[in-house]
């Protein structure tokens, strides 16, 4: 039991933030790819710019990069100060 919590503790909170926004951005991407695919085999995009689907993706990539960013910096500064706090309960 004791093994399972200290897994709980230093994983679970990372996960729960770096999983979700991996997946969106996976998605997003399919998502613009299956946009500039629709719009070359469409007639009715003849002429248009594909700007501001670059825009929207690159600001949705750079939202969820920050999320990303966040789970890093939880792993790498957070968690080991909450690990050294219930470390000892781990042990008695």
């Amino acid at each position: 039991i004791k093994g399972m919590i200290f897994i709980l503790i230093s994983v679970v909170p990372k996960e729960l933030i770096i999983v979700p926004a991996f997946i969106a951005i996976g998605v997003n991407g399919i998502n613009f790819s299956l946009d500039i695919i629709n719009k070359r085999t469409s007639m009715k995009s003849l002429g248009t710019s594909y700007k501001s689907n670059i825009a929207s993706y690159c600001f949705v990539t750079l939202f969820y990069s920050a999320f990303i960013i966040l789970g890093i910096i939880i792993e790498s500064y957070i968690l080991p100060i909450i690990v050294r706090i219930f470390l000892p309960m781990m042990i008695i």
